[in-house]
């Protein structure tokens, strides 16, 4: 029997399919095991959209397939909830991210390949000859939209900001001057703008600024992070 107790804690671990790491995350050793995931994701016009059909929500679903991953996509229209539902393990991952979240929602772990590039811009009906910065911006009543943690630790202190439900409405303030200046990401605001033909509303220079946005998963299957990296690349690389 003495000899039997090691060999049987061999196949346990031998089951799971999982060593630790140095770094203490699980890491895969069974690079062809079918995983399910489930994801949720945000409104982001032309990029994530309810119905599946962004930019990023089919290269994460094509990634999703090469990487032997089985996912399923949850919609919310409060960011903060899909934040809190991936950090808190009722769902698996979020997407699309900044890579500064992880000081707020410490239970998710960057999958090591973005999606692509964000760029936060200011939308005026008139061109402005003035350097827009985060500082030019907060004086030119600016508005933006609930949820995004970015642009309310911005304009925290900037009294004349106010805040839209949604990209329609923070267009629409706009176009009825309401506001001096939508701040939104270049590349949505340049979907609903197209989509609502908007021709008169400009984009200013230089962007606000610019981040990479990935997708991240729980701690918990964190192991995935390396397999569903190099699916990602490999999809990028096709487009």
């Amino acid at each position: 029997m003495k000899n039997l107790f090691p060999i049987f804690i061999v196949l346990i671990f031998s089951g799971e399919g999982l060593v630790i790491a140095n770094d203490g995350e699980l890491q895969e050793n069974r690079s062809t095991e079918r995983i399910e995931l489930n994801l949720s994701h945000v409104e982001v016009p032309g990029l994530s959209q309810r119905d599946g059909t962004g930019v990023y929500d089919q290269l994460v679903r094509k990634a999703c397939v090469k990487a032997n991953i089985k996912c399923k996509f949850f919609f919310f229209e409060a960011n903060g909830r899909a934040l809190i539902e991936a950090d808190n393990g009722h769902l698996d991952g979020t997407y699309p991210r900044v890579s500064s979240i992880e000081s707020r929602f410490s239970n998710l772990m960057m999958v090591p390949e973005s999606l692509g590039v964000r760029h936060f811009a200011a939308f005026a009906l008139y061109s402005e000859s003035l350097t827009i910065d985060w500082a030019t911006a907060c004086h030119s009543r600016p508005g933006f939209i609930r949820g995004w943690q970015r642009l309310h630790q911005e304009f925290k202190d900037c009294p004349q900001a106010i805040v839209a439900t949604d990209p329609q409405s923070l267009f629409q303030m706009l176009g009825q001057e309401k506001i001096g200046m939508a701040v939104y990401t270049l590349e949505s605001g340049r979907h609903v703008l197209k989509a609502k033909n908007l021709s008169s509303i400009q984009i200013l220079k230089p962007f606000l600024d610019t981040q990479l946005v990935y997708v991240y998963l729980n701690r918990e299957v964190s192991f995935l992070k390396k397999r569903f990296a190099a699916a990602l690349l490999q999809e990028k690389e096709l487009r």
